[in-house]
């Protein structure tokens, strides 16, 4: 049957739709699902207000560069939200506050949609490169390991950054993928301006400019170990897209403080003020936005600073080298990785650097800096893999023992669809099999791999069953609970711990990382919301255990 089975043009548009139809349904679960998370409430909104006042005077308006937070607050923009709540200090009460003005989450929803279009048409860039690298039938299975997979639909609906980085450093790669045997000038604009978008999602673009770099400066090398390497891109054609790169990012922050000098700029980072101290650099006016070099200092200094970090039932202040490959394997649905392993195995072309060097850099950097926050920093790494595994498509009929592995690719196909669609629409919890399941995700990772705040609406959806009228709550959440009908009183957070009675709901993040609430430990949850919150119910000293 698989055999004979013939794609006509109809049939593929058709495949096509429905895979991204599927994607869009479950991305559209998750985000009216999910609450709330944790960096969402301080970028809500951002984007209206920059766009309204073209100031960046705001200071997290520098922790992200401003495509993302143009594109989600376009919604936002007929809505009536009082311009003085921007100057409420406190970034996450200003997120509060905006969503107070409209009621039932109608804020944080609209916010949400242009992030999950966005994140829709990814996964017809990545359909496109697979169809133009390994034909039909690759385009079909690089959009159905896109469309299933659960970290890629948990992040479709979240107004941070990641999404959009992700969106445009796709493109990036395939343009320049697309165009590697005939660079153009036309081409490296269309690449350039591509990069620049990046460049305007989030600071860790650089990665991908870096990548670009590598690749066209070691040609020569490559083309010694791959002969057969149809490159013809010279140094004048990495200029051109990277000085278009540069236009971009300037008239995305309307040209604000460009050929600033160094010297000019008070810095946070040590590794930029090591910057400052160089006579030569600190001279020369900067091609590119003040705003832009101060996030880029801002975001290094959190670097500098470190971060807590939980992976496999420890914590550590400044996290761990192989943070993202443990959470890469856990996160990834098991036959995601079999494909992998096949494609390692079998591939033809599994040398695709313009895949693997961007790949290989984004695992390095974040592991080398101990920056372990979650898989969302290396999220542009899951198409990229997409499109690689899909080569496996095209040679099918040429495997020995082709009718076994053809079934058993269709059998771990069924097998990744049904196991995201079984944890849906608790795409931000998933976990695979091997790793225990969502189940066991509190001994795994925390915050945005597992907790993140998001189901503080599932929690209210709860206690309104249960009949539960008020809760004591830890949750790990920037939202406030109020707003989602949650009737609570704060659970003391104190070292040593302070035994507390009576109903408690406590977050996955709160337990893990915080430390007041270790005494919980000393109790079995009665239930659970979301896999995230935890429900106690304490009797009272004399009532016992």
């Amino acid at each position: 049957m698989l055999k004979n089975l013939q794609l006509t043009p109809g049939l593929e548009r058709l495949l096509v739709i429905l895979l991204l139809g599927i994607f869009l349904v479950q991305g559209g679960a998750a985000l009216v699902h999910m609450s709330a998370t944790g960096d969402e409430t301080h970028y809500l909104g951002m984007g209206r207000y920059l766009i309204r006042h073209q100031k960046w005077d705001l200071g997290d308006a520098l922790a992200q560069p401003p495509l993302s937070y143009y594109l989600h607050s376009i919604p936002l923009l007929p809505l009536s939200i009082d311009d003085r709540l921007f100057s409420i200090p406190d970034i996450n009460a200003r997120g509060r506050a905006i969503m107070e003005s409209h009621p039932d989450d109608i804020v944080l929803i609209l916010a949400r949609i242009p992030i999950l279009l966005l994140a829709t048409a990814l996964g017809w860039i990545v359909f496109c490169w697979g169809k133009r690298a390994y034909g039909s039938a690759g385009g079909l299975l690089a959009l159905f390991l896109y469309a299933f997979h659960p970290v890629l639909i948990g992040n479709a609906v979240l107004i941070t950054p990641d999404l959009c980085l992700t969106f445009f450093s796709t493109l990036t790669l395939y343009l320049f993928w697309k165009y590697r045997s005939s660079p153009r000038w036309t081409h490296c604009v269309a690449i350039g301006g591509a990069l620049g978008l990046s460049l305007l999602s989030k600071y860790s673009a650089v990665l991908v400019a870096a990548a670009i770099s590598i690749i066209v400066l070691a040609l020569p090398a490559i083309r010694r170990f791959r002969p057969k390497t149809d490159s013809r891109w010279r140094l004048r054609n990495l200029v051109l897209i990277l000085a278009t790169a540069v236009l971009v990012v300037n008239a995305g922050y309307l040209f604000q403080g460009t050929f600033v000098q160094l010297k000019e700029i008070n810095f946070r980072s040590s590794l930029f003020h090591s910057f400052g101290r160089i006579s030569i650099i600190r001279d020369m006016p900067l091609p590119i936005p003040q705003p832009f070099v101060l996030g880029l200092d801002l975001q290094q200094s959190v670097i500098e600073d470190g971060f807590v970090g939980y992976m496999l039932g420890e914590k550590a202040q400044r996290g761990w080298f192989h943070y993202y490959i443990v959470a890469f394997f856990v996160k990834s649905p098991v036959p995601f990785l079999l494909f992998i392993m096949l494609v390692v195995w079998m591939g033809r072309d599994r040398l695709q650097w313009i895949i693997l060097v961007p790949l290989l850099i984004f695992l390095l950097y974040f592991g080398a800096v101990r920056l372990s926050r979650g898989v969302r920093y290396i999220l542009p790494v899951y198409p990229l893999l997409c499109v690689w595994i899909s080569q496996i498509a095209p040679q099918w009929r040429e495997w020995p023992f082709a009718r076994e592995l053809r079934w058993g690719v269709l059998f771990l196909l069924a097998w990744y669809a049904a196991g995201t669609i079984r944890v849906a629409p608790y795409y931000l919890a998933y976990f695979n099999e091997i790793a225990g399941g969502p189940n066991n995700g509190i001994n795994l990772l925390y915050e945005s791999d597992f907790d993140w705040g998001q189901e503080l609406k599932g929690l209210s959806a709860y206690l309104k069953n249960k009949n539960i009228d008020r809760v004591k709550l830890a949750c790990f959440s920037t939202a406030d609970p109020a707003h989602y009908g949650i009737r609570f009183e704060p659970l003391p957070c104190e070292i040593p711990g302070k035994r507390e009675t009576g109903v408690i709901a406590a977050s996955a993040t709160v337990l893990q990382t915080w430390g007041c609430y270790d005494w919980l430990k000393g109790y079995k949850p009665v239930d659970k919301v979301g896999y995230t919150i935890f429900i106690y119910n304490i009797p009272s000293a004399n009532e016992g255990r």
